[in-house]
């Protein structure tokens, strides 16, 4: 019986919510438009949907899954590499593992901000990324730092 009551409470968050733009994490559903995210966030793993802070592992999948790679020919490092969502153009950064400011940082992802570059640079830093909530974080800020398949990104300070 409480399987059904389930999906009856499903089916009703489905019909009275609208449909989300992208994956946000969501720690507890409070109301019902924040049930229908974690309707969509469970789709989004199942069928390996890679959008907003759900990413994978391997930034190549990205590629596989429709993304366009779009890393300036003028970086020669190699250590960041950035993609496209080609239906709802979001954007993110992939980042190697690296040696920096005498520690090693964990491989990481960051989701850019949805205004476009010229928006960006009027306002500064502060508006830059987006952390997996879906709120505007810092540039640099232990927010803006998204590990790969939705775990927490352990940023040392």
């Amino acid at each position: 019986m409480k399987k059904q009551s389930k999906k009856l409470f499903n089916r009703l968050v489905y019909m009275l919510t609208k449909k989300p733009d992208h994956y946000v994490h969501i720690d507890k559903p409070r109301t019902l438009q924040e049930h229908r995210q974690v309707q969509y966030n469970n789709w989004c793993r199942r069928n390996g949907v890679y959008n907003g802070s759900y990413l994978p592992e391997n930034p190549d999948t990205l590629k596989q899954k429709g993304w366009e790679e779009t890393t300036s020919p003028k970086d020669l490092t190699g250590k960041r590499r950035d993609f496209t969502r080609k239906s709802s153009k979001q954007m993110v950064r992939y980042e190697k593992k690296e040696y920096k400011k005498g520690r090693w940082e964990d491989e990481h992802y960051h989701w850019y901000n949805a205004k476009s570059i010229n928006e960006r640079r009027k306002k500064g830093k502060n508006e830059k990324y987006i952390d997996r909530y879906g709120n505007i974080c810092a540039d640099g800020s232990p927010q803006s730092h998204l590990a790969p398949k939705d775990r927490k990104y352990n940023f040392r300070k």
